[in-house]
């Protein structure tokens, strides 16, 4: 991949920047890998801690978020921490698409801490070339 079939592969996935948000508390951006494969793309996001139900996924126009929240649970009143950074509340991640992502065929998984979507592509359609003859 990265020849002509798949243009501008370093501009594929930009990423928002997301940090500043209003109405996210304890913001969290997890790390992301994104590598080529011979079907399309294979995104990795860390987020250990977390259930697979915790995650939202959407596509939508040429848009892929990845969003997740984490319900703090009820604290016991009998402990009291001295130091506490184990709150992890949400975090949202959104990334431009290709045009030609199949988004029929994209898969998700999440084991050992690691979210996986696979993200295949179709073939861009070749130009057709014609000549106009002026009549």
């Amino acid at each position: 991949m990265g020849g002509q079939a798949f243009p501008g592969l370093n501009n594929v996935f930009d990423m928002f920047d997301n940090s500043i948000h209003a109405g996210f508390r304890n913001w969290v951006t997890p790390a992301v890998n994104i590598r080529e494969t011979k079907d399309g793309f294979q995104l990795s996001l860390a987020a250990p801690g977390l259930k697979k139900d915790d995650f939202r996924i959407k596509i939508e126009k040429d848009q892929l978020t990845i969003d997740a929240e984490v319900k703090e649970e009820q604290e016991e009143k009998d402990i009291k921490y001295s130091h506490r950074e184990f709150r992890f509340n949400k975090f949202k991640r959104v990334f431009t698409i290709p045009e030609n992502l199949n988004i029929d065929n994209v898969q998700a998984s999440y084991e050992n801490g690691i979210l996986i979507l696979n993200l295949p592509v179709h073939e861009l359609e070749k130009s057709k070339v014609r000549d106009i003859v002026i009549a």
